[in-house]
């Protein structure tokens, strides 16, 4: 016998009112009137229930323009079309070991043959997006050194002392604009990848090197560094 009140907010009709017609309203929160309505009467019962289904429902779920949401669904995006493949066998920014470019290739014949929609295609700001990632992650390699040393061997740390000496420490004035800038480009891959189910590029450019290599001098710290690719 307590006092209760519920709103629905699944306008115009909803899952809460079904069950309860007796105690429940059906209310649009975007209308100013119905947001009144429930703080209105607000003390006139001693429990409150707000059916908010339709605010999450507003805001659940992936959408091709939000860069931090991930189509998680039971259900492939591609069911029912040909699957989009868009294809970088050379990508710039690095040289590439015509072997690995030619496995691509085969790739993307294999593909096609099985039925995709292969098309020759290189996301936007490609090079700028592997100088951004560069710096950004140097400089944060910069700000946690003291923590990484305690922990790294001493090749490690010779990696990282090559690694920071070809990128000049950035400062905090201009690192906002770099993280600023990240998002842009974030947004712009987002856009290419709602267009295109797969990206198919080599992600490391050269056979695998000898152990070692990576730390006998700083050119083999950078060549090494030339090969990753976003």
């Amino acid at each position: 016998n307590v006092p209760t009140r519920a709103f629905d907010t699944e306008a115009p009709r909803g899952t809460l009112k079904r069950f309860h017609p007796e105690v429940t309203d059906v209310v649009d929160v975007t209308s100013t009137a119905d947001q009144m309505k429930i703080f209105d009467t607000l003390a006139a019962s001693d429990v409150t229930v707000i059916d908010v289904r339709a605010g999450l429902l507003a805001i659940a779920g992936a959408h091709d323009r939000d860069v931090h949401s991930l189509p998680v669904q039971l259900v492939d995006r591609a069911a029912g079309r040909a699957l989009r493949v868009a294809v970088l066998p050379d990508p710039p920014g690095g040289s590439t070991h015509p072997d690995i470019s030619a496995a691509v290739v085969r790739a993307a014949d294999a593909l096609a043959a099985a039925g995709a929609e292969v098309t020759h295609a290189e996301p936007p700001m490609y090079v700028r997006t592997i100088e951004l990632w560069m710096r950004l992650l140097a400089e944060d390699i910069r700000w946690q050194r003291p923590l990484l040393d305690m922990v790294m061997g001493e090749d490690g740390k010779r990696f990282l002392d090559h690694a920071q000496s070809m990128l000049a420490p950035v400062a905090i004035g201009e690192f906002l604009p770099l993280v600023a800038e990240r998002h842009a480009i974030e947004r712009a891959w987002h856009a290419f990848l709602t267009q295109y189910d797969v990206l198919l590029t080599p992600t490391w450019a050269q056979p695998a090197f000898p152990l070692g290599y990576v730390v006998s001098s700083a050119g083999a710290a950078a060549a090494v560094l030339e090969q990753i690719r976003p």
